[in-house]
């Protein structure tokens, strides 16, 4: 089972249908579980996210109502969304700090109309918002109030990749350390859609808070440092002994190490009303990888 199937789909699975719209998932047995989705806008038009081709796709969308837009919500999510596009004759709406985006649409040698947007997206009934967990991280979240409906294309989600022990919906293992919860504020979803894996309709509310109180303790870097620390018995230093030095961090190919200040995430419970308190914060000195080079516009 590969990660990412760069085949021509085949035998795509719809998935998250309920009455404001649909998903699918072009290879539903790759790990990373790639999910598009088509949201019944305030228009009462069909807005697609993050789309990638499939067979019959076209045929559902038929039958479900008129395409009115695309919408992009990462960088790494250009995806088929130019080819959509133009076979729909609309526009593709882009989060407005994603600045490595139109680039990425314009390897596919489609022409296409681009819309800059930093809140509404269209007449979707959509507004965006900027998820950046750490430095070079930059996606757009997308949340429809009237419907309760919550769009996030990578920093959540409930493919094999993210989870860990029992968790239902996770950070992404590298966003685990520093969450972005501030981009989650007054936000109280009936349903979490994601850009891997199915969706969360069930308790959504309580599970975007599971996710985020439980993201540091899942990190499995962190756990096996913390085995490894308990087997040689690291302690506090005794009086007149002298200080270990630290471990030196190793650059490897293509990766770059940062230190930077970050939130230790502690949770509060949704106190019933449509505002998702701010969780409350202390703060940790630690290391956090930024992998640099090309990143196929499909991921």
């Amino acid at each position: 089972m590969t990660a990412y199937d760069r085949s021509p789909p085949t035998d795509p699975r719809l998935v998250d249908d309920f009455d404001g719209g649909f998903g699918w998932l072009a290879h539903p047995d790759e790990t990373g579980q790639r999910a598009s989705h088509a949201l019944v806008g305030a228009d009462d038009r069909l807005w697609l996210f993050d789309p990638l081709e499939a067979p019959g796709i076209d045929d559902e969308l038929e039958r479900r109502g008129e395409v009115a837009g695309i919408v992009v919500c990462s960088n790494y999510h250009a995806r088929d969304a130019a080819a959509f596009a133009q076979r729909y004759g609309v526009r593709v709406f882009v989060p407005s700090w994603l600045e490595r985006l139109p680039d990425r649409l314009a390897d596919a040698d489609v022409d296409i109309d681009l819309e800059y947007v930093a809140d509404e997206v269209g007449a979707s009934g959509f507004a965006v918002r900027e998820a950046s967990p750490f430095p070079g991280w930059h996606e757009a979240i997308a949340y429809r109030r009237s419907n309760g409906t919550l769009y996030v294309p990578d920093l959540l989600g409930t493919a094999p990749p993210y989870l860990s022990g029992d968790e239902r919906l996770a950070v992404y293992l590298l966003a685990r350390l520093t969450p972005p919860t501030g981009a989650f504020t007054g936000i109280a979803p009936e349903r979490i859609l994601l850009g891997h894996g199915t969706g969360v309709f069930a308790d959504a509310t309580a599970a975007l808070a599971d996710a985020f109180a439980t993201a540091r303790t899942g990190f499995p870097p962190r756990a096996a440092h913390e085995r490894a620390s308990a087997t040689r018995g690291a302690g506090r230093r005794a009086p007149g002994q002298r200080q270990e030095k630290p471990l030196m961090l190793v650059r490897q190919s293509q990766t770059h190490w940062r230190s930077r200040r970050v939130p230790a995430i502690s949770a509060r419970t949704h106190n019933g009303t449509d505002d998702w308190s701010t969780p409350e914060r202390r703060w940790d000195r630690v290391h956090v990888p930024i992998r640099r080079g090309s990143v196929d516009r499909r991921y």
